[in-house]
């Protein structure tokens, strides 16, 4: 995975009590903070982007931290992994079913994406086994 943060900077999926909570902190570290939410959010200076494609497109860190409704599950899909590319991470702490699990490991193991951490997984307890063998990824308990 990566060591520091990168020019692009971290992108939020979900900027509510979590993700301000996230982005507080990697300000603390000079980086640059984007973010997709249901609306733009008044009275902050990250940069809001109106999809999560173009929102992977310019982060370097994609963080998933949004509630679970039809409409966010997979919200993380082949395109968005596409977007943040071959050096991006994607760091999932919300839900599992926010990331299309298959799309994501073909992802890792193709070196599509740089790397993944997950604390969730979309069939909990269920972990995919090709996800246990990858340097690039991070395996947590949620």
């Amino acid at each position: 995975l990566t060591t520091k943060f990168t020019p692009k900077g971290s992108g939020i999926i979900g900027l509510g009590r979590f993700g301000l909570a996230i982005a507080e902190r990697a300000e603390a570290f000079d980086c640059p903070i984007n973010y997709y939410s249901r609306s733009k959010k008044p009275n902050t200076n990250y940069t809001y982007y109106s999809s999560v494609v173009e929102l992977a497109s310019n982060s370097d860190i994609l963080v998933v931290a949004c509630a679970l409704t039809p409409e966010t599950t997979h919200i993380v899909n082949r395109e968005v992994i596409d977007a943040l590319g071959p050096k991006g991470v994607l760091i999932n702490i919300g839900r599992g079913p926010h990331v299309d699990e298959p799309e994501l490991v073909s992802a890792l193991v193709e070196g599509r994406l740089g790397g993944a951490g997950l604390d969730v997984f979309e069939r909990e307890p269920e972990v995919p086994e090709q996800l246990f063998g990858l340097e690039n990824v991070v395996l947590l308990p949620h």
